[in-house]
């Protein structure tokens, strides 16, 4: 059996070709990105940022469903990498079993991130496709012309992930602003069936986040 190095979600960032989620394996400082889709990011980024709903959204209602089968999430484990695509497999234990359930990575760690469940990725996915931490976190420094130009073309195929500082403070705002357009839909649902309480409480989530921009 391939060895098992536990990750953290460090964070969802927004890459010049779509949105990415950072896993970060402290012990030998390598970061792991993962492109997915706007709804994971949004289902991952709610949770991060602490925003809840009065109701149960997608991953939340799932998390509710396990409980109430007497579940709970054990793990997530991201385990192979196929012409450019992960996989994962989502570990629910219920009834004294073991439940093995095949997932996308961004599915498994909305869900697990709920449920406060280990994230795990096989030492083979990360020899194949993490990066040094430092050459994630780190500025770029100053650059010859030729190096820049180099740079320039480069980017222009493959995604940009080091940020710097000003860069990471717009994103985190971008961020913040998907996470109301998402409240304001929820908002609009509320009002019109009539659940003015939940109607209140999704309003002074916009509200508080509209402050923090």
């Amino acid at each position: 059996m391939d060895e098992l190095v536990r990750v953290e979600i460090d964070d969802i960032i927004m890459t010049n070709t779509g949105f990415a989620m950072v896993l970060i394996d402290r012990e030998k400082e390598r970061v792991l990105p993962i492109f997915i889709g706007p709804f994971e990011a949004n289902g991952i980024l709610m949770k991060l940022q602490g925003v809840s709903f009065p109701r149960p959204l997608t991953y939340d209602l799932i998390k509710n469903i396990i409980e109430m089968m007497q579940g709970y999430v054990e793990k997530v484990v991201i385990n192979d990498l196929r012409d450019g695509t992960f996989y994962a497999t989502l570990y629910i234990v219920t009834n004294d079993q073991v439940l093995e359930i095949d997932s996308r990575p961004s599915d498994a760690v909305a869900i697990c991130v709920r449920s406060g469940a280990p994230i795990y990725v096989t030492e083979k996915v990360m020899a194949m496709s993490s990066i040094p931490l430092e050459e994630y976190s780190s500025k770029k420094g100053f650059k010859s012309q030729e190096e820049i130009e180099e740079e320039a073309s480069k980017e222009k195929e493959e995604p940009k992930l080091y940020q710097t500082k000003e860069e990471k403070t717009k994103q985190q705002a971008k961020k913040k602003e998907v996470l109301i357009e998402e409240l304001k839909k929820e908002l609009e649902k509320a009002v019109n069936e009539e659940r003015f309480e939940d109607a209140a409480r999704i309003r002074d989530e916009i509200k508080k986040l509209t402050e923090e921009l």
